[in-house]
């Protein structure tokens, strides 16, 4: 199959030998892209938190709501297979196996590692009874559990799909100050709530030992959401580098957790103070 320019685009795919092809600025490939920024922030923000703070399974819906995402990220991996991508020149690349190559030494490893079904390898340990013991049992559950944290990768993602998201942001009609000022807090939020939860992971990995910040600051018995409060609270005053001095870490993980907090902290406040300025500055 040849390249070709993006111009007359709905007619070049109406030919039978691009049956095959998804035409990447078609309304299915629209609506397709759309679909999945919804499923890669929502896994991206709730994965975290349900691997630090709802570690049991908690209920059937919620499995087969999970079941349902990787199946449909699972179909995104097939999606990607038969979208043409674009060259440097401008063309589209139409070409099967260029394709396929170009999907396999990009984002694959990324898309495959996001749709391990973490829950299926969970629900057959309860059938190891006779093969493990509980403790066993408990560790491997806790260690597959973990796992779910690694969807966070499907966050990058997003930069594919940033034509897109600040298409929908322009047709709120916002200016473009506003647009980068909106880009720049959502990402702060992110991050802010990321590291709450890896915070809180650190505990919950030593099995909330005597030397963990959970411990020491007697919020072992406290529920989820008071949980990530605290958790944010530590996050939200790092980021700002105020430091009350009512917050530390206790062991090695919670100080290795805390400086590189504290580097990305850092090199973000600066960011977005430089940002903030130039847009001031451009009004």
């Amino acid at each position: 199959m040849k390249s070709f320019k993006r111009d007359n685009l709905r007619d070049k795919f109406n030919n039978p030998k691009y049956y095959c092809l998804i035409n990447p600025v078609g309304k299915f490939k629209w609506m397709w892209d759309f679909l999945m920024i919804g499923l890669i922030v929502y896994t991206a923000s709730y994965a975290p938190y349900r691997t630090a703070f709802m570690m049991p399974e908690t209920s059937t819906l919620l499995w087969a709501v999970e079941t349902a995402l990787d199946f449909l990220f699972l179909i995104d991996i097939f999606v990607s297979f038969i979208t043409p991508y674009e060259r440097l020149d401008g063309t589209l690349e139409c070409n099967y196996k260029k394709i396929s190559r170009n999907y396999i030494f990009g984002a694959i490893l990324f898309d495959v590692i996001a749709v391990i079904p973490t829950q299926f390898f969970e629900g057959s340990l309860r059938f190891a009874d006779g093969l493990l013991s509980e403790l066993q049992i408990e560790q491997l559950t806790k260690q597959l559990s973990m796992l779910r944290i690694l969807r966070i990768i499907k966050v990058l993602k997003l930069f594919k799909y940033s034509n897109l998201i600040f298409k929908i942001i322009g047709k709120l009609n916002f200016k473009a100050t506003e647009s980068r000022i909106l880009v720049i807090v959502m990402g702060a939020m992110f991050l802010v709530h990321i590291f709450a939860c890896v915070f809180y992971l650190t505990a919950r990995m030593k099995d909330f030992s005597a030397d963990t910040w959970v411990v020491n600051r007697g919020n072992l018995d406290s529920s989820g959401p008071d949980s990530y409060a605290l958790s944010m609270y530590w996050a939200f005053q790092t980021l700002t580098t105020v430091g009350y001095g009512d917050f530390g870490a206790y062991n090695g993980m919670e100080i290795m957790v805390t400086c590189i907090w504290m580097f990305i902290g850092v090199a973000f406040y600066s960011f977005v103070v430089g940002s903030l300025t130039s847009v001031i500055t451009a009004v």
